[in-house]
């Protein structure tokens, strides 16, 4: 599977995460009410959510960092002006 297929993929798990996040909170039946939790799957759909976010964040990181060195022309790597696209893209 090309790397490309594997950051489509984790994007949708971690959407599929932000969406059910979204929807504990959203919907009125699961949404904490003043510190108590809504009902008894408030939980673990928070934390099915939130495991599915890790996950999908998990497969994009290590795809997309690799991707910086093939976007640069071949001028530029014999500039050097490249240089500061991976010092700032790789520390954050």
């Amino acid at each position: 599977m090309g790397r490309f297929w594997v950051i489509l993929i984790f994007s949708i798990v971690y959407l599929i995460g932000l969406l059910g996040l979204t929807l504990v909170n959203w919907i009125p039946s699961l949404a904490p009410v003043n510190g108590a939790p809504g009902s008894g799957a408030t939980i673990p759909l928070f934390w099915l959510a939130m495991y599915l976010m890790a996950l999908g964040s998990g497969g994009i990181k290590p795809c997309v960092l690799p991707l910086a060195p093939t976007s640069l022309t071949s001028a530029a790597r014999a500039s050097g002006r490249g240089a500061p696209l991976f010092s700032t893209g790789s520390t954050w």
